[in-house]
This record gives C-alpha cells, sequence and structure tokens, in this order.
C-alpha cells in the first residue's frame, strides 16, 4: 500500500511484540495475527495524519490501545470481535462505515473500496457543507483499504 517505517518503528513493533509474547501464554498464531493488526493500525494513524511514513509514535498509538491489559483486551475486543469495529480506530470510523452500510468484517473485507469510500463520501457531503477535497478522499480511500485489510485478516483468523 506504499507505507515506510521511519527509523526505529519497526524495532520498536518487534520489541513490544517479542515482550508482550513472553508475558503471555498466547498461540503463535494468535500473536502474529495481532502483531499483523497493530502493524496495519500504525498504518492507520500514519494515514490520519496524511503521511505514508509511520513514526515510533505511530506504533506507540497502535499498542496503547488497551493499556496495561493488551493481550485481554486485545482478544475481546479486536481479535475475536466479529465487528467492523475490530478493524478500525475510532468511534466516528465505526459511524462512517455504518453509512456506508457496513456493519461486520466479513462484510468489510468482501467490500469494494472505491465504493465503499464513494458511499461515505455521498454520505456526509452534506455535513460538510462543502465537497471533500481530494487530499481528503484519498486520505479515506487509503484507510478504507487499510480496514479491509485488517478485516480480511481477522476474517481469515476467526474462521
Amino acid at each position: 500500500m506504499g507505507f515506510r517505517f521511519g527509523p526505529g518503528a519497526e524495532e520498536i513493533h518487534h520489541r513490544k511484540l517479542l515482550e508482550a509474547s513472553a508475558r503471555t501464554n498466547l498461540p503463535a498464531p494468535e500473536i502474529d495475527t495481532a502483531g499483523s493488526i497493530i502493524l496495519v493500525k500504525a498504518c492507520d494513524f500514519a494515514a490520519s495524519r496524511g503521511s505514508k511514513t509511520v513514526l515510533d509514535r505511530d506504533v506507540y498509538r497502535a499498542w496503547s490501545w488497551c493499556i496495561p491489559f493488551i493481550w485481554p483486551c486485545l482478544h475481546s475486543t479486536i481479535l475475536t470481535n466479529p465487528q467492523a469495529s475490530a478493524s478500525v480506530l475510532k468511534p466516528s470510523d465505526v459511524r462512517l462505515l455504518e453509512l456506508a452500510g457496513i456493519k461486520t468484517n466479513a462484510e468489510l473485507a468482501e467490500s469494494d473500496t472505491d465504493k465503499v469510500t464513494d458511499r461515505i463520501l455521498s454520505r456526509t457531503v452534506g455535513l460538510a457543507r462543502a465537497p471533500h477535497a481530494a487530499k481528503e478522499v484519498n486520505i479515506l480511500r487509503k484507510r478504507v483499504q487499510l480496514w479491509q485489510l485488517q478485516a480480511s485478516i481477522l476474517s481469515d483468523y476467526q474462521d
């Protein structure tokens, strides 16, 4: 998707993944899936800033979702959650997907990126009182792709 990692970002992620793995008794596939989801969430934080470079702060933000109980929380709110809320960052993102008629990870994973983006834009243009700028549309499209990637990873894990 064109994302790159800034200095130290990948190393921070790998270190935190190793630390969490050592503290838990979770099976390797669950740790791998969680690690992948956290990396995609870090990319989503970067995309939210309008950047394709994932910085160390994006990785820290992605890892801070459920502190201090990251693994039990991650397991219940993300890994085993069939709802699309597991694949996004914020409640407002869930609302955007609802506007597009998407409620589950399965629906999100199987959806067409452009159709989802267009539905969101068509339902929010009146709220914005102005047409969406091209940069905003591109950021939203990239974020929808990241949400779909997370939904696909989670759907595969949950099957």
